[in-house]
């Protein structure tokens, strides 16, 4: 068990949405059943699904006090909305995918502008605005080395699951042989 951070510390962050239960599980399940056409995968433990929508990197410890406040006024300017699953894809291509991800529809006009509010208030804090368009997405699975995905393998049809999106968390992430291990740092409801 890891213990609170000190202030010289520096700490693997990202902000997210985390996910009920019941849909990380449903698209561990979806995953399961495309493992065997998927072999080159490695696949996200379902505690570890989430919607990501900012990658901070290495973080001093002394500053997430601010991190959890800007987080906090970027949420306030966001009231609550809904998400579903949707259809699988990959990134970059799916003829060189090192991501396999479910889609979401829904509310993603609203999760692209609290995107875009975390990304602002991050970047008043110091940190680099993401280049590449923000696209929601649920990953599933990484590939080490570039990988075809099977048109089947996208065509699978995905549980459409509807969830709803009330507050956004600031997380750890601990790197570890068996996988990540994510830690909630401070969390943002949206109003």
């Amino acid at each position: 068990m890891s213990s609170l951070p000190s202030a010289s510390d520096t700490l693997r962050c990202f902000i997210a949405v985390e996910l009920p239960r019941e849909v990380r599980d449903a698209l561990h399940e979806t995953g399961r059943a495309l493992a065997r056409d998927v072999r080159a995968a490695r696949w996200v433990k379902p505690d570890s699904i989430h919607l990501t929508l900012k990658f901070l990197g290495d973080t001093p410890a002394e500053i997430i006090p601010d991190i959890s406040r800007a987080m906090q006024t970027a949420a306030a300017q966001t009231g609550p909305f809904e998400l579903a699953t949707d259809a699988l894809g990959a990134f970059p291509n799916p003829r060189k995918a090192r991501v396999l991800w479910a889609g979401l529809s829904g509310g993603t006009d609203a999760c692209a502008a609290m995107h875009r509010r975390i990304e602002t208030a991050m970047a008043g804090l110091g940190f680099t605005r993401e280049k590449r368009p923000f696209r929601a997405h649920l990953t599933l699975a990484r590939f080490r080395d570039p990988a075809p995905v099977p048109q089947s393998v996208l065509d699978f049809p995905v549980p459409h699951l509807r969830f709803p999106v009330r507050r956004v968390v600031l997380f750890q992430s601990e790197l570890d042989p068996r996988g990540a291990v994510y830690t909630p740092l401070a969390t943002a409801p949206l109003d």
